[in-house]
């Protein structure tokens, strides 16, 4: 079932969305025994615990869980490496034209 198509519909009462929603999250647990599953679209993130309730598994907001990720590579400092592929290119003589532009 694609439902890249009904995200908007979990906000009106009407839908089956969330029914749908909840099924198949069902369904992935008891087929692939998982214990998380990790919702792909931000329009689902209030879902996450009544979704972990009625299924069984973890429900995990995947813009949540990216948004900690990158706040915990902040707090780490990381730099950017000037080695390897980040490395300043080479200098190289330029001719015609861009001559000037020689390093």
């Amino acid at each position: 079932m694609d439902l890249h198509k009904r995200g908007l519909d979990l906000d009106d009462p009407a839908s089956d969305t969330m029914k749908i929603v909840t099924e198949m999250c069902m369904e992935a647990v008891a087929r692939d025994r998982c214990d998380s599953i990790v919702l792909g679209c931000a329009g689902m993130a209030p879902l996450g615990p009544a979704l972990s309730r009625q299924v069984g598994a973890q429900v995990i907001d995947g813009v949540t869980a990216a948004v900690k990720h990158v706040e915990s590579l902040v707090s780490l400092g990381p730099r950017t490496n000037k080695q390897g592929e980040y490395a300043a290119p080479h200098p190289k003589k330029y001719s015609g034209l861009l001559s000037e532009f020689t390093i």
